[in-house]
């Protein structure tokens, strides 16, 4: 695993990218932070991102297994253990991977950033069974790829590039193509719950499921949730009623006391913190800016 750190002082942000994004990419704007306040920044590439190589699963458990193994094996974790903990900032589908991570080292973590994050109402779907199912991922996966602009390149390229079709294909959006091929794999990886180390998979096992192994570990990971550490979580104003409620649920049910503000944000891009248009980036960074400075 490709773990990227830099920087000195007694706190270390942790940052978690969204899907689709190695973190020592994304981390940009985080790490223009960690030089200006003086303190520690890492940022890791989830396997199959980046420098890392792919991993059997995807799964939320398998995915903080490798992080905590590798931040055990660059020294970061006792080094956090040590000084004042991590501050720890994600995106999108990273800030499930960091609430996991919280719950398991809740001593460590002093305090949370989360950006657009998903949530379990977002994530997992709770699809209706039988042939709604089908018709669900018909019209809502799968007719909107093949109709967009890209969409008959993008499903030649999985064709020809696998002799095993999956479930996950049919959940690939727009903004995956292009992709590099290790990364491509990893975000159908982060689609589907592993049961097992082959990609040949039911849709059943979809990790979108609320049955899946990343939905039940996410839950579980509530009871040991650090909900008192100081937390942010920014939102994007543009992804509609569904999300922002589902924000503002995770913002004052999950966070509770620990919450410092959920602010809604005007962006023009997919990652909130890469909008320089709407001083998205700017927002992100005063953010984490204050969380630093508590």
């Amino acid at each position: 695993m490709r773990l990227l750190c830099g920087g000195e002082g007694n706190r270390t942000v942790l940052y978690e990218s969204a899907s689709g994004v190695p973190g020592s990419i994304a981390a940009d704007w985080a790490f223009a932070v960690a030089r200006n306040e003086s303190v520690r920044m890492c940022a890791w590439d989830r396997p199959g991102y980046g420098l890392s190589d792919n991993a059997p699963s995807a799964s939320l458990e398998h995915t903080v297994q490798a992080l905590e193994l590798a931040l055990k094996q660059a020294g970061e974790l006792a080094r956090a253990k040590n000084g004042d903990g991590f501050v720890l900032a994600s995106e999108g589908f990273g800030s499930l991977v960091s609430r996991v991570f919280a719950a398991r080292h809740a001593k460590v973590v002093s305090a949370m950033l989360f950006i657009d994050p998903q949530t379990a109402p977002t994530y997992f779907d709770r699809l209706p069974p039988g042939l709604a199912r089908h018709f669900n991922y018909f019209f809502r996966d799968v007719l909107s790829d093949v109709l967009s602009p890209l969409g008959i390149r993008r499903w030649t390229y999985i064709i020809t590039s696998s002799s095993k079709r999956t479930a996950a294909a049919r959940r690939l959006s727009p903004a995956r193509e292009g992709l590099e091929p290790g990364i491509l794999r990893a975000t159908l990886q982060e689609a589907v719950c592993h049961s097992s180390q082959s990609l040949e998979l039911t849709v059943q096992h979809l990790a979108h499921e609320p049955t899946s192994t990343s939905a039940i570990e996410l839950h579980e990971s509530l009871e040991h949730f650090p909900s008192r550490a100081p937390s942010i979580v920014l939102s994007s104003r543009s992804r509609g009623s569904v999300w922002s409620d589902a924000q503002r649920a995770f913002a004052h049910d999950v966070l509770g006391r620990g919450l410092v503000r959920w602010e809604e944000v005007k962006s023009s891009e997919r990652s909130i913190c890469a909008d320089g248009q709407h001083s998205g980036r700017k927002t992100c960074q005063r953010a984490l800016r204050h969380l630093l400075r508590r």
